[in-house]
């Protein structure tokens, strides 16, 4: 029997699960598929010298990624399909408020600001412009390290915000993520938080949100892809979704 994952992080100590260290009683009992992504990420954690993690700033080419890939991979452990039904229930669109979630912002109000600020092409602004819709929806989603976060860093601030991961595929070693994953379809709200790809010469990685037609981002997708180099490597990715409370 799997055992339910609740809060998986990354920390100075180690990785730690609901706030305990992650020893071998605890590692036991995990899925297997689980400790594929934890001990993926316990071997970047320890590329990260003690005395250098209070140093990582939004610029340190060398450990912001790696922390970074850390987090994805510590999404990517935490079975979430036991806690969210692909149909989630919503007000149904006939009321008062029809279309949005039942509690937390105004979904609506967020994706209605998405799609008037897009644009026809991408202006390399996606982490901006997002951000600001979910908080015109009265999401409060703040910018990672001190307001200068990429957009492959905002996981944790969706999470702070109250979005959950529902949804994620990595990139490792030649296998390239894919879309869409098992189990997964998109639901009005969804927000797409993507790494990179090795030849970029922009590092910030990608964020996008789903209106119940598109992926919009700073600009109108045509597909879930942000471009085709980002679809050709197959770059990891982790999907969020505000839950039903």
């Amino acid at each position: 029997m799997h055992t339910s994952l609740n809060k998986l992080v990354v920390t100075p100590d180690g990785i730690m699960l609901d706030g305990l260290p992650l020893n071998k009683d605890v590692l036991h009992v995990l899925p297997s598929e689980s400790l594929c992504y934890i001990n993926r990420a316990k071997q970047l954690l320890v590329e990260i010298k003690r005395e250098d993690w209070d140093n990582c700033t939004p610029h340190d080419t060398n450990h912001v990624p790696t922390l970074a890939k850390i987090k994805m991979l510590l999404a990517l452990a935490m079975p979430q399909t036991h806690k969210y039904s692909l149909d989630q229930p919503r007000v149904p669109a006939g009321n008062s408020g029809g279309g949005q979630w039942t509690s937390g912002g105004d979904m609506n109000a967020a994706i209605q600001s998405l799609r008037n600020r897009a644009k026809s092409g991408s202006t390399h602004n996606c982490a901006a412009v997002v951000r600001a819709a979910l908080n015109e929806g009265g999401f409060n989603v703040q910018a990672p390290n001190g307001g200068h976060g990429y957009a492959k860093n905002f996981g944790s601030s969706l999470e702070d915000a109250g979005f959950e991961t529902v949804a994620s595929s990595m990139h490792s070693g030649d296998q390239p993520a894919t879309y869409p994953p098992a189990r997964y379809a998109p639901q009005s709200g969804d927000v797409v938080v993507m790494d990179t790809y090795p030849t970029s010469t922009n590092q910030a990685g990608h964020m996008a949100m789903y209106d119940g037609t598109q992926w919009i981002s700073d600009f109108k997708q045509n597909q879930f892809w942000p471009g085709q180099h980002y679809q050709d490597y197959g770059s990891s990715y982790v999907i969020y979704r505000y839950p039903l409370k």
